[in-house]
């Protein structure tokens, strides 16, 4: 009785945004692999389109995808397919949010959570998550250059932004 109380008191307050949803481009699957604990590090740089924004996520960045507490696992798993890339870009997000704001980045969240197709309950849950619990974790006026190799520049440069309109 409490879990359907708690989904309709989400799906009646709904996601809020001030401007439009953000637009979000998963250009290919990140490749992760484990690297402490319940952490991983990606493999390659990991780039995502945000409204007009490129983000580039570097490779060896460390993520714990979802911080989604161990006993909750079995509801909602930190490593769900639909979950992985946009916790890495939220996660990528809060530690170097250049000129955006915690909103920003959380809507950003739940944006690539649908997305992803992610499940409209679930990814209410998780926005709200962030949304209540996540201020502490947030780097606020954090300004990041990514830096890159010279041969995954190219590649990047190759990929995505060589023959666009």
């Amino acid at each position: 009785m409490r879990k359907l109380i708690g989904i309709a008191f989400l799906a009646f307050c709904g996601v809020s945004f001030s401007e439009q949803a953000p637009k979000i481009e998963f250009y290919e699957r990140p490749c992760i692999k484990p690297y402490t604990d319940y952490t991983f590090q990606t493999c390659n740089p990991f780039v995502v389109r945000v409204n007009d924004e490129h983000v580039i996520i570097p490779r060896n960045f460390i993520t714990d995808l979802a911080s989604i507490p161990r006993p909750l696992w079995s509801l909602m798993a930190p490593d769900n397919a639909a979950v992985i890339e946009p916790s890495i870009l939220h996660d990528f997000l809060y530690r170097c949010p250049n000129s955006l704001s915690r909103k920003a980045v959380d809507n950003i969240f739940y944006a690539a959570l649908r997305k992803n197709k992610n499940p409209w309950y679930s990814s209410m849950v998780m926005y709200y998550a962030v949304r209540v619990f996540g201020s502490s974790h947030f780097s606020e006026g954090h300004y990041c250059a990514v830096q890159l190799e010279l041969d995954e520049q190219a590649e990047i440069t190759r990929k995505y932004f060589n023959n666009k309109e």
